[in-house]
């Protein structure tokens, strides 16, 4: 008897909870408006500029519509460079930018799925790694902390952050726009190596067989963070329990079937 009548009332509450949610979403009288930077981050985001592919947008944006799709939420999606984005989710003109890494100071502008202080990586949209491709007779190693030595010469495709990076291990980065050109000079051993998002190299070299006879991935990656969808203030002022419910379905979505299904589907479409 006890252990029905506990029951009983958390049924109501949950009940009442699945009511306010499915409320909200059903008064929703314009599209949600979610954001994204215009440039190329492969497989997530796909292309550079303000077009969305009707079919091969990324990974990370077909995730994103199929979560809203799947809480019955009406949503437009909007490219646009990233300082702009977060200016935009901190005055509310849109309500959601993705995919952000967590920075403290980016707090201001909108929130986080948080846990505590920090975010809640059970939310996170996705994980991401930049590694280093090199000849598989290459001297360059990596072992998580420091390179083997200095004065490499390692191209790293043009605007990317882990540029950055490299310089400050007192790497010689050469920054271009061409990816495959920089895996066939790499081939020919014209370059020490080249630094790309994880999953995009691999798809370079999955899509060029010649190139992976000769070009290995260098372990440990050379950074990982996880990316997240903020959402504005106004935006979880207003909907606070659809936000959690997105946040949750990211999560949720993320370790499933149909994720795994959307990498294979752009395997060796780099560009």
């Amino acid at each position: 008897m006890f252990s029905r009548v506990c029951f009983v009332p958390w049924l109501v509450f949950w009940g009442f909870v699945f009511v306010l949610f499915q409320a909200q979403v059903s008064a929703q009288t314009k599209p949600f408006v979610f954001a994204y930077q215009n440039s190329d981050n492969f497989p997530y985001q796909v292309g550079d500029g303000n077009s969305i592919h009707p079919t091969n947008p990324g990974v990370a944006v077909e995730q994103m519509k199929y979560v809203m799709s799947q809480l019955n939420a009406n949503v437009e999606f909007h490219r646009v460079p990233w300082k702009r984005g977060l200016l935009l989710l901190k005055s509310g003109d849109i309500d959601g930018l993705f995919s952000a890494s967590f920075k403290e100071q980016r707090k201001e502008f909108g929130q986080y799925p948080m846990q505590g202080n920090q975010p809640d990586r059970t939310k996170r949209s996705y994980s991401n790694s930049y590694s280093i491709f090199k000849h598989v007779h290459g001297e360059i190693a990596w072992d998580g902390e420091r390179f083997s030595g200095s004065g490499y010469k390692v191209f790293v495709p043009l605007g990317f952050s882990v540029a950055n990076d490299l310089r400050r291990h007192g790497i010689n980065v050469h920054e271009a726009s061409d990816i495959l050109s920089q895996l066939h000079m790499l081939s020919s051993q014209r370059i020490d190596a080249v630094a790309l998002l994880t999953p995009s190299g691999q798809g370079y070299l999955e899509k060029h067989p010649k190139l992976s006879s000769v070009i290995t991935m260098v372990k440990p990656p050379l950074s990982t963070k996880d990316y997240y969808l903020m959402l504005s203030h106004q935006f979880v002022g207003q909907h606070p329990e659809l936000a959690e419910r997105i946040w949750h379905e990211l999560g949720e979505v993320r370790n499933s079937p149909v994720f795994a299904r959307w990498f294979t589907k752009y395997q060796g479409r780099g560009e």
